[in-house]
């Protein structure tokens, strides 16, 4: 949860000034692009919900959307797209990330004790808050400091991360549900 709140930390909360400084574009039209990856989420949320209900591999899922994620972001930074491309390109990052949300969910409740479900959220749930803490220092110091496209390589790298820990985290979960 954490590794993957700091990557949408980046798009979510530098994307705008990140775009504003490539593109030239006012805050507006960086602030709108940005807009379509937040409002598509929702979106991924529902058919993800769908889908994670009608499959036994949940940690596959994630580690798609967050490959899709992590592709959407590197186009970003290595194709320079026009704003509408970009826009585009957030539209399935935005899905995809809320895609992956019920498949991590669920992630979670299988590694659960039994009774401790609770418990494991508000650790879990813990990770949110120090990515807030961790992700506006990175790429704060990025904006500052290189290329305002590194927002976006960071990003997508972070992403790439989680893959590891969703796979770990699934076989986890399915030794954890056979005993």
């Amino acid at each position: 949860f954490m590794v993957m709140s700091i990557a949408n930390g980046g798009i979510r909360t530098f994307g705008v000034s990140a775009l504003h400084e490539l593109y030239q574009t006012s805050l507006g039209e960086a602030g709108f692009v940005i807009s379509i990856y937040l409002s598509v989420a929702p979106i991924g949320v529902l058919a993800g919900g769908y889908v994670v209900d009608r499959i036994k591999r949940q940690d596959i899922v994630a580690a798609v959307c967050i490959l899709v994620i992590a592709m959407c972001i590197f186009a970003i930074a290595i194709f320079d797209p026009p704003l509408w491309g970009i826009g585009v390109l957030l539209a399935i990052a935005g899905f995809g990330n809320g895609f992956l949300a019920p498949s991590r969910d669920m992630i979670v409740r299988a590694l659960a004790p039994p009774g401790a479900i609770g418990s494991v959220f508000g650790f879990v749930s813990s990770g949110f808050a120090l990515a807030g803490i961790v992700a506006p220092i990175l790429y704060g110091w990025l904006l500052d400091n290189s290329d305002p496209k590194n927002v976006f390589w960071v990003s997508g790298f972070v992403a790439l991360i989680t893959i590891v820990t969703v796979l770990g985290t699934g076989s986890a979960g399915r030794r954890a549900a056979a005993r």
